[in-house]
């Protein structure tokens, strides 16, 4: 497959290019012992010259389909299919591998004229995200190049080569944690110099809009070095030259060995690591670009002869000095002075990647592949958990009262699922109890002993013992809550201790905890930090989150962490997502909402002329319903915000004045070089 397939069509066979062909050739798709894989048409992705790719749906979800057609009848794709199953038996594992999705089916047509592959769909790839707004900022480029050479490094330990890296084989998820996928070990390893219809058959973008060429470029081979640069010296456009190859079926590709390095690769050589460092740093160097192409064929085959010009122009543009430093070593036009992708992460750390990468955040995300954060619900349980810890590692602040406030909100079951508050109940009750409670807990422990079924065993009085002892832990929760307030309403600095559970929690937490002591000084000038990867994270969960109470953590986390973002996240990425909420069924969602805008907004300091009218066009009108809310709960939670909101509405106006009045009195660029040229001819 790849390798033995025909660059050119048979006369008296029909290109598939239409999505109606699609849809007939997937009617021949069978998988067999998998009942729930009956593929039905959805839509045509790409319509490439070696695979064509449709979304498709079936009961397992949404998945991406490449069709490969056959034009020879004898060709043999036995090699590929092992191939592909080696791949997916090394890869498949998402504990080992989380960067990764490889195929998880191969199957040949019922009637052996096609072949086709399938794996899981995703809304974005890469290059999509690059340009959707929001767009990325330095510390999410990071990340996503983080997790490439972490990618990279899962398939290189286990022996396996991509062969394709670029940007739309790069998967995107809402919270920004990336797939590696699409990998290409059918296609050949080595491509003729001096004829590129195999380049464009095999490697170029399927709609041809794209001129990006990240391919290595010991991959290329020829007979000289003059046939190497005919394409690269020619005046011919990339678009023309596509539009003749597309039409002129090309030669049989030539076998002769190229002399560059010294060496002498064969067309039927294997990939190697250095082929898919070099395709990285292609990857890395467009997404702090601008998702601009940094090769495309004519320039790469320069690039292989030593001309080094056009790379470098592009190297300079990059404004961080450690990044055009890495990528310009993963391009080395001699692959054997590149380094592996575990030696470019360890060599960069402090000066690209922040040590928390690897230490905390990137084992903190790929739980939420595994174990813990399958559901929004269990996502947003899993940041309430390790909220101390997030805070400590990423920003730097030691925050006690929140990490209190969120260790009492897990205890109580808010931020999970409902079955694992069901699943768990017990056990807290027991730990939460106090003293005066312990025999009654010993009893309990005696009813859930092994033998006997669990709490709810063969224990005839298993129930009323429950009862009673639920009931006895709400009065002395009900007792301590009254005694807080009362505390509180005395003006007390703390409350009374009265049990082990009180001293564990300390003072009764807010509902919305205060910031830490420091975090105004990080409102005027946060320092850099990977607060936004969780806050993505948060924000993605936020929308799908299934419990009430899920949502109001949710919220909690998304106001805390928020004081130790920028304006511009807090504007732009933060804000949108939270007056999703604002028209949530649930009272006490819509309450939390609304003070969680207050206390986002309030901190704004840094305000883009672009932002100038957030407040008359955007939160205003969305909060007009507030005042005649059915909820009592509601309407006081909007009168308590009104008078910061009002503040800061006004400090908003008076911000916004100012940077129209200084962007009237700014001269624009081009009075700027009137009065240069003015001042020249006047010297002259």
């Amino acid at each position: 497959m790849g390798n033995a397939a025909p660059r050119a069509q048979p006369a008296n066979s029909t290109q598939l290019d239409t999505a109606s062909q699609c849809r007939t050739l997937l009617m021949e798709c069978v998988v067999p012992h998998r009942n729930t894989m009956n593929l039905v048409f959805s839509n045509l992705l790409g319509d490439g010259k070696f695979l064509k790719t449709v979304q498709c749906k079936c009961e397992e979800g949404v998945v991406v389909v490449k069709i490969y057609r056959k034009h020879d009848t004898h060709e043999s794709l036995e090699s590929a299919k092992h191939q592909l199953a080696t791949l997916y038996a090394a890869l498949s594992s998402v504990e080992s591998t989380p960067n990764v999705i490889p195929y998880s089916v191969f199957e040949m047509g019922t009637k052996a004229n096609a072949a086709f592959l399938v794996r899981q769909s995703f809304v974005a790839n890469l290059y999509d995200r690059i340009y959707t707004r929001p767009f990325l900022t330095d510390i999410e480029k990071k990340w996503i190049a983080f997790q490439l050479l972490k990618a990279l490094e899962q398939c290189h330990s286990k022996g396996i080569f991509h062969g394709d890296i670029k940007q739309e084989n790069v998967m995107v998820t809402s919270w920004n944690w990336i797939f590696l996928t699409d990998f290409a070990p059918f296609k050949p390893t080595y491509i003729p110099e001096d004829d590129p219809a195999d380049y464009y058959y095999y490697f170029c973008a399927s709609d041809a809009s794209r001129r990006s060429c990240s391919v290595a470029p010991e991959r290329f081979y020829g007979s000289n070095r003059d046939a190497l640069s005919r394409l690269a010296d020619s005046e011919i456009s990339a678009e023309e030259w596509d539009k003749q190859m597309s039409r002129t079926p090309p030669p049989p590709p030539s076998l002769a060995p190229s002399s560059s390095y010294n060496a002498t690769p064969q067309k039927g050589g294997s990939l190697t690591a250095a082929m898919d460092i070099f395709s990285t740093g292609c990857v890395i160097a467009e997404l702090f670009h601008g998702g601009k192409p940094l090769f495309d064929l004519p320039t790469l085959l320069r690039y292989r002869t030593g001309d080094m010009h056009a790379v470098m122009s592009v190297l300079q543009k990059i404004q961080d000095g450690p990044v055009s430093d890495m990528v310009r070593h993963m391009l080395q036009r001699d692959h054997r002075s590149r380094l592996s992708a575990a030696q470019y992460r360890q060599q960069y750390t402090d000066s690209i990647f922040p040590p928390y990468f690897d230490s905390f955040l990137f084992r903190f995300m790929a739980l939420v592949l595994t174990r813990g954060g399958k559901l929004p619900d269990a996502r947003i349980r899993l940041v309430c958990k390790y909220y101390a810890r997030i805070v400590r590692e990423l920003v730097g602040v030691d925050d006690r009262e929140g990490e209190v406030f969120f260790n009492h909100r897990l205890k109580e079951g808010h931020g999970s699922d409902r079955a694992h508050f069901t699943d768990n109940v017990l056990q807290r009750m027991y730990d939460e109890m106090s003293s005066p409670y312990e025999e009654a807990r010993d009893n309990d422990e005696s009813m859930a002993s092994p033998g006997k079924g669990g709490p709810f065993g063969r224990d005839a009085h298993a129930i009323p013992k429950l009862q009673s002892t639920y009931q006895a832990y709400a009065k002395h929760k009900h007792d301590t809550l009254k005694r807080v307030k009362s505390a509180t309403s005395r003006g007390d600095s703390a409350p009374p201790r009265t049990s082990d559970m009180d001293q564990d929690l300390g003072e009764k937490p807010s509902p919305l905890p205060p910031p830490p002591a420091g975090a105004a000084n990080q409102t005027t000038k946060p320092p850099p930090n990977g607060i936004m990867i969780v806050l993505s994270l948060l924000c993605s969960s936020l929308r799908h989150c299934q419990v009430p109470q899920s949502k109001l953590t949710g919220l909690q986390l998304i106001s805390r962490l928020g004081a130790h973002a920028d304006d511009e996240v807090r504007l732009q990425r933060l804000i949108p997502y939270v007056m999703e909420v604002l028209d949530d069924a649930n009272a006490a969602v819509r309450a939390a909402a609304i003070r969680c805008i207050t206390s986002l907004v309030s901190v704004v300091t840094v305000l883009p002329l672009s932002d100038a009218a957030v407040f008359p066009q955007y939160i205003l009108p969305a909060l007009q319903n507030f005042p005649v809310d059915v909820e009592e709960s509601v309407r006081i939670a909007f009168a308590e915000c009104l008078p910061l909101l009002a503040e800061t509405s006004r400090r908003f106006l008076e911000i916004s004045c100012a940077l129209k009045q200084r962007a009237l009195h700014q001269p624009s660029a081009t009075d700027t070089a009137r009065g240069f040229a003015t001042t020249k001819k006047a010297k002259e």
